[in-house]
């Protein structure tokens, strides 16, 4: 799922499809800088994500997976992000998934936006994980658990989070990196 209006891509033989159903009609969200995917095992898209909000393949949100941050972050963004990898799935074993996403509290806002602390860069402070069982709701996906943090009160870069596979093939590696420093917290997703 690709741009603004969420236009979905298929590679199929070497080639490329475009299929113009338009998510954002039934999100009545634009897919401007996070945006995630994640396919069932025949290729199909099963379940997509703003970074702040997870919908079926028609753009639905999924039962639990709207506003997975504060209210009051998600109305200080307009309902989805507007950073760059800020969320994304990590599928794991017997249907579980786990959602990542970054995002700030209501504090960071008012002193790290707008406040005595503002130094020009914005902050995120919190890291967090939603667990998706992907066979909920006749295998739409339903969110079990929402809003869990790995890491609070930090100094998150708004960007730069990536994972990958573990050697194993069955974990994964989740890097987020921190603003103005070279730090980077590393985690192993079991």
């Amino acid at each position: 799922m690709m741009g603004y209006a969420g236009v979905y891509m298929k590679f199929v033989n070497n080639s490329i499809i475009i299929d113009t159903t338009i998510v954002s009609y039934n999100t009545n969200t634009p897919f401007l800088s996070s945006k995630s995917n994640i396919c069932d095992t025949n290729g199909n898209i099963h379940l997509i994500a703003d970074g702040l909000n997870i919908y079926d393949r028609n753009g639905f949100a999924i039962e639990g997976g709207d506003s997975l941050c504060s209210d009051y972050y998600h109305l200080f963004q307009n309902k989805y992000s507007h950073f760059g990898q800020t969320g994304f799935f990590l599928p794991m074993d017997s249907g579980k998934c786990y959602f990542i996403n970054v995002v700030s509290t209501e504090a960071n806002i008012n002193d790290v936006w707008f406040g005595s602390q503002y130094n020009g860069r914005l902050s995120l402070d919190v890291l967090q994980y939603s667990v998706v069982n992907m066979y909920g709701n006749n295998g739409i996906g339903k969110v079990t658990k929402r809003n869990i943090p790995l890491v609070e009160n930090a100094k998150l870069s708004r960007t730069q989070m990536m994972a990958c596979r573990h050697g194993n093939g069955k974990d994964w590696w989740l890097l987020k990196k921190a603003l103005d420093s070279n730090n980077v917290y590393t985690f192993l997703v079991t």
